[in-house]
């Protein structure tokens, strides 16, 4: 919601593991805005979106991939090729 940074956090609750990510950043010397999604939400629309735009294998993305950029507004993701 910020246009921050987020970072992937886990938590586990009883026999689940939790993946999300979450804004953590204070660039600006602004509080985090604690807004989080979940990992598979972004990470699954990431893999759909490089596989058909670019069709990349999934392996390949962390070398082409600088930056994903996601909106709350519509779900959708922006990606920051290298």
């Amino acid at each position: 919601i910020c246009g921050r940074p987020m970072s992937p956090q886990t938590i586990r609750y009883r026999n689940f593991l939790y993946r999300y990510y979450r804004c953590r950043s204070t660039a600006g010397g602004q509080k985090p805005c604690g807004h989080q999604v979940s990992a598979p939400t972004i990470e699954a629309s990431l893999v759909e979106n490089v596989q058909v735009r670019w069709n990349m294998n999934v392996k390949q993305i962390p070398d082409y991939v600088e930056e994903v950029i996601y909106d709350h507004r519509d779900q959708g993701i922006r990606v920051k090729l290298k």
